[in-house]
């Protein structure tokens, strides 16, 4: 296979799974973060502030990184570990139900995670005067 470099399309054409298998995971937290954790309020402005609602430490919120990637691993873990030689019972009858495994353990994993360890607020520059 001729691959040229530079093109975004390079991970679709080596994986052509990739997106299906990680967008369950994206979407639970997603959501979960939306309709639970923020209960629908959603701070409109603060979405295109540096300093917000939504600014994390180094920019990222490790939660959110943390539940998506366990939501991975519970969706096609069993199938990955298959490739290496490694049979993992469980996770192997999961992955024919991965859409639904990586969505709910992620959601799940970000609830828990926000609940326990809630990132610590961003100062604003409305709060940085008081």
């Amino acid at each position: 296979m001729k691959v040229r470099s530079g093109k975004g399309w390079l991970l679709f054409a080596v994986a052509p799974d990739f997106p299906r298998d990680v967008l369950p995971a994206d979407a639970g937290v997603l959501i979960a973060d939306y309709w639970l954790f923020r209960n629908k309020q959603l701070a409109l402005p603060d979405l295109y502030r540096t300093r917000g609602n939504y600014t994390y430490a180094g920019g990222w919120n490790w939660r959110a990184v943390m539940a998506t990637l366990l939501g991975c691993a519970l969706a096609w873990g069993g199938k990955v570990l298959e490739w290496f030689g490694p049979k993992v019972g469980w996770l192997l009858e999961l992955y024919p139900y991965a859409w639904f495994v990586g969505f709910g353990g992620a959601a799940v994993a970000y609830l828990i995670l926000m609940k326990a360890m809630p990132p610590a607020p961003v100062p604003t520059a409305a709060t940085a005067n008081e």
